[in-house]
């Protein structure tokens, strides 16, 4: 288990800017997987941008990860999910 490690994403040059990216999309790794700051953003903003109920469901562990890091306040994960949990719901 890696601790206090962290990667980031960054830009290559020519391509396009990469508004959100979460390293275990498909949940094959084992870990803590937190959003970068942008993606964190994004999402917040936009959380249409995450497509699919698996990756929906990770990125919402990944917020409440962050809060728990002191990295997103608890306010601002409630906020994300009373709007986005109603979406959310199986059909």
């Amino acid at each position: 288990m890696l601790r206090g490690e962290r990667t980031s994403v960054r830009a290559i040059d020519g391509m396009p800017e990469i508004e959100f990216a979460f390293p275990n999309s498909g949940d094959y790794g084992y870990g803590r997987f937190l959003l970068d700051r942008s993606s964190r953003e994004a999402v917040l903003a936009r959380p249409e941008i995450v497509e699919g109920d698996l990756l929906r469901a990770l990125v919402f562990g990944s917020l409440w990860e962050s809060v728990r890091d002191s990295e997103l306040t608890p306010l601002a994960y409630l906020d994300f999910v009373v709007r986005v949990a109603p979406s959310s719901a199986i059909r």
